[in-house]
């Protein structure tokens, strides 16, 4: 039996001033974990390149892992509430995502 819990986090990041939106793009980063996750469980790698805190744990029957929703990256989303005008756009948002180790989450 392992000693570990295989968790997939999941963040959304906000392409506009919406909750939901077909600009929004999807990330995930698969991660094991000694203790069961719950909401409010910090996850941070040692580095310092990573962290986020579970707002959601979705466990779905037969699934060989447990997925993790963090809280979303609102910089645009916050930018549209401020009318900012000349805000980042989604894909250098997303891109510093990946660098710190996010994947793309496409259908999956």
């Amino acid at each position: 039996m392992k000693n570990y819990f295989d968790v997939r986090l999941l963040m959304q990041v906000h392409g506009c001033l919406a909750s939901a939106s077909s600009m929004d793009v999807w990330l995930k980063r698969e991660i094991a974990l000694p203790i069961a996750p719950f909401v409010g469980l910090e996850v941070a790698s040692g580095d310092g390149e990573f962290g986020a805190v579970i707002a959601d744990v979705c466990y779905v029957i037969g699934s060989p892992r447990i997925d993790c929703y963090v809280a979303p990256d609102k910089e645009l989303y916050d930018a549209a509430l401020r009318k900012d005008p000349n805000p980042r756009s989604i894909q250098e948002i997303v891109n510093e995502h990946l660098t710190s180790g996010w994947e793309r989450r496409d259908n999956d």
